[in-house]
């Protein structure tokens, strides 16, 4: 029998709109001193059938956000049904250039106008929307700073189904920027499709077939220490699950070589969804997900994850909490509990073999070289996500982090993560005698 879900409060560490749906990232960028994360948000409705806008937070510390205004929101035929999906990059000046997926749809049912008919009566083009300084503040122009990029009729003269396209990519070389989004052929397969920009327009270049047994939702391609990596999101049975894999990539002759035996999932939360690459003030990378819940805070049914860490250990790929926010984990705690209410909590503790953490009604148990998360007292009865996750661990003893704000917890060991949204009315912590070094933080609200 599940608990009786509390009354949930607005989480704290983590990112979330003002009101109604966030539904999938579209990218984050670090600029004039500011963090911004973009997201595909539904304004007036709370069910994902709405037209998608994207909407825009900052902050200055990656941990209180700032609701600004919507980015992107239709004002040109090529996007009169919502935009989705996209990345950013700066210019010389710091503006950003956001690119998306603009949308069309050609029939709608008589009693529903936003939504189509069905998924093959959109047009799709690829669009871009740049930022203006205006008073302090980063602000788009939807009237005079919004173009397209690629439109429906080119990208159809590739021979690609537009409503197809999805995850626009941008890079930027000393002397050129390229673009990449993923489309599905007519046998099924996934495409990768190159873009180069030339004197100001952008052409296709090249085509590609992705080898996958499931359909490819993210493709990120990033440098770190000298190594190449892929950040994958795959769609799968039980939800979606990141991967970052080895990568050879050729941007200018349209190429990549993906090493699928070394690939590395690095969230088996699988609450996470549409992952996405920035970088921070010291130019390292971090990662931030979509945490899609079921049920409802105040009108929020979504929330960004905690940004994370990407690291290299022996050119293996490491996750841990960013350093920013786990440098605010000043506060000792006398108590072992959940205090819901308060600012975040980081548990930290070493688990031995067949040791066992239940934080709430999760249990976060050590056993036979996995590190397990079971949240099943959690989940409302018929719910289909993942139950159970869990991260293997080479060693005979587990470090393991958990950071608790409202109903998300996210699980950091052995460099991959678990993030989960639970309804938990139980505040208690309670261990077993195999674990050591049992220690709970409270995140300080305050600049340090």
């Amino acid at each position: 029998m599940m608990n009786t879900p509390r009354k949930a409060v607005r989480p704290k560490a983590h990112a979330t709109p003002r009101i109604n749906t966030l539904y999938r990232l579209v990218a984050s960028a670090y600029t004039r001193g500011l963090y911004h994360i973009f997201y595909e948000v539904f304004p007036f409705d709370l069910r994902d059938t709405a037209k998608r806008y994207v909407g825009h937070l900052t902050s200055e510390d990656l941990l209180q956000w700032k609701d600004e205004s919507i980015a992107v929101y239709p004002t040109r035929a090529e996007d009169a049904d919502g935009a989705r999906e996209g990345s950013v990059c700066l210019d010389e000046s710091g503006d950003m250039m956001l690119f998306y997926v603009g949308q069309h749809f050609r029939e709608t049912p008589e009693d529903n106008l936003n939504v189509p008919t069905d998924p093959s009566a959109v047009d799709a083009s690829i669009m871009m929307i740049q930022s203006r300084r205006i008073e302090s503040r980063d602000v788009f122009d939807n009237i005079a700073d919004k173009r397209v990029i690629l439109s429906t009729k080119q990208i159809t003269e590739a021979g690609l189904d537009s409503y197809t396209i999805h995850d626009p990519e941008v890079y930027d070389d000393t002397k050129h920027r390229y673009l990449t989004f993923l489309a599905v052929g007519h046998q099924g397969e996934n495409i990768v499709v190159f873009v180069k920009e030339e004197q100001g327009n952008f052409k296709i270049k090249k085509l590609l077939p992705l080898e996958s047994e499931a359909r490819i939702e993210t493709l990120r391609f990033f440098s770190l220490d000298k190594h190449t990596f892929a950040l994958m999101e795959s769609s799968r049975q039980q939800g979606p699950e990141t991967s970052i894999i080895p990568a050879s990539v050729n941007l200018e002759k349209g190429t990549i070589k993906l090493d699928l035996a070394r690939a590395r999932a690095i969230d088996r939360g699988c609450d996470a969804s549409s992952p996405k690459l920035a970088w921070d003030t010291r130019r390292l990378p971090y990662l931030l997900s979509a945490l899609q819940m079921h049920h409802d805070i105040k009108g929020i049914r979504g929330m960004v994850s905690t940004p994370k860490r990407i690291s290299l250990d022996d050119g293996l790929p490491l996750l841990s909490l960013h350093p920013l926010l786990a440098r605010r984990l000043i506060y000792p705690e006398a108590e072992v509990k959940i205090k819901q209410t308060h600012y975040p909590q980081l548990l930290s503790a070493t688990l031995e073999e067949g040791s066992f953490i239940a934080v709430g009604s999760t249990d976060i148990y050590f056993h036979e070289g996995h590190l397990f998360a079971n949240r099943k007292k959690s989940m409302p009865q018929g719910e289909d996500r993942l139950p159970v996750a869990s991260i293997d661990v080479s060693e005979k003893t587990c470090e393991v982090q958990v950071l608790i704000d409202q109903d998300c917890l996210e699980i950091f060991a052995a460099g991959q993560a678990v993030s989960f949204i639970v309804v938990d009315s139980v505040p208690l912590i309670r261990a077993n005698e195999g674990v050591k070094n049992l220690c709970v933080y409270t995140l300080n609200r305050f600049k340090s």
